[in-house]
C-alpha cells in the first residue's frame, strides 16, 4: 500500500516533502466544480504528519486548491504553481536553500468557496459572515504574501507634497535576517468615502523589488499622483475618464497592513488630503 510505505518512511525521517496538487491543463479542458485538492491527498499528508515529521508541503497546481486546514499540520509551504519542465530544478534549488524565495502570491488564496471571489480590493461593503458576524472574507493568505529565508524590517515612512500635483512618500526596508534577500515592497491606497459609489478596501498602485544584503538598508520613494489615486467614471456627456474624489487617501505598505484616516496613525501609513483645483488637476495637503 502508497500511504502505509509512505508513512514507514516518514516515521524515520525528521522532514518529509510532500508534492501535491494537479496535473498540467489548458483553458476550457481544466474547468473544475471543486477547488477541494483531488480525493485522498488530504488524509495523505495527515496520515504523514501523525508520525511527527516536519512535513514540507508543495504544492503544484495552476488555481489555489482548498486546503482545509492543511497550513495548521505542516511546517512550510511552497506553491510552486505549474512551474513546467525545468519546475523540479526550481523547488529542489528553494528547498535546498540555494536560491533564497522572494515572490509573491498574485491572488487572494481562498479558505473556502464562499469566499474565492472575492478579491482583495474588493468593495468596503462587501464581506463575509464570520462567526456570526458581517466582516472580513477568511482567506488562507492575503495579496501579496510570501515568505523569505530572511526578515525585512520597514520603517520610518514620510510623506510631502511634491511638485506636479503629486505626493511623495518614503520608507526605509532593512534586511535583518543574516542572509541576502530581495523584498518586493508594494504600496497600497485606500480611500474611505467616494461620490458616486464604495471605494474598495485597498488597492495596489505601486511596487519595486530590491535586493539587499544581510544588515543593509534602503530608503525606497514611490510618487503617486492623480493616475495612481484616481478611479475611472462613466459621465453624461464626457464618456469614461478618470477622476479624483476630494477628501482622504491612505497610503499603506505590506499587503497585510490595515489602516485608514480614522483609525489612531499606523507606522506602516500616511495619509494625505486631496482637493480639486480644476477638472483636471488637484492640490494635495499632508
Amino acid at each position: 500500500d502508497v500511504l502505509d510505505d509512505a508513512v514507514k518512511k516518514a516515521s524515520r525521517s525528521d522532514y518529509t516533502v510532500v508534492v501535491l496538487g494537479e496535473g498540467p491543463y489548458a483553458e476550457k479542458a481544466g474547468d473544475i466544480d471543486d477547488l477541494d485538492l483531488p480525493r485522498g491527498q488530504q488524509e495523505y499528508v495527515r496520515a504523514l504528519a501523525a508520525t511527527g515529521t516536519k512535513v514540507v508541503l508543495v504544492l503544484v497546481q495552476g488555481r489555489p486548491r482548498l486546503l482545509r486546514g492543511l497550513p495548521d499540520v505542516v511546517h512550510a509551504v511552497l506553491n510552486a504553481m505549474l512551474p513546467c519542465e525545468l519546475g523540479g530544478a526550481a523547488i529542489a534549488d528553494i528547498l535546498l536553500g540555494s536560491v533564497n524565495p522572494s515572490g509573491r502570491l498574485p491572488f487572494t488564496y481562498p479558505k473556502t468557496m464562499a469566499d474565492s471571489a472575492v478579491p482583495y480590493y474588493h468593495r468596503q461593503n462587501l464581506g463575509c459572515l464570520v462567526n456570526k458576524t458581517f466582516g472580513e472574507c477568511e482567506h488562507e493568505w492575503p495579496f501579496g504574501a510570501g515568505l523569505s529565508y530572511t526578515t525585512f524590517e520597514y520603517s520610518n515612512v514620510s510623506l510631502r507634497v511634491a511638485e506636479g500635483h503629486t505626493v511623495d512618500i518614503n520608507v526605509t526596508v532593512r534586511n535583518a535576517g543574516s542572509v541576502a534577500g530581495q523584498e518586493v515592497v508594494l504600496l497600497f491606497v485606500r480611500q474611505d468615502t467616494r461620490q458616486g459609489n464604495v471605494p474598495e478596501t485597498k488597492r495596489l498602485i505601486k511596487f519595486e523589488k530590491i535586493q539587499l544584503g544581510a544588515g543593509n538598508a534602503k530608503v525606497v520613494q514611490f510618487r503617486v499622483g492623480a493616475t495612481d489615486v484616481g478611479i475611472y467614471t462613466n459621465t453624461i456627456g464626457r464618456g469614461l475618464h478618470r477622476v479624483v474624489t476630494d477628501g482622504n487617501y491612505t497610503l499603506m505598505f505590506k499587503a497585510d497592513t490595515k489602516c485608514n484616516s480614522s483609525m489612531p496613525q499606523q507606522p506602516l501609513c500616511a495619509t494625505f488630503q486631496a482637493k480639486t483645483v480644476s477638472t483636471s488637476n488637484w492640490e494635495y495637503s499632508s
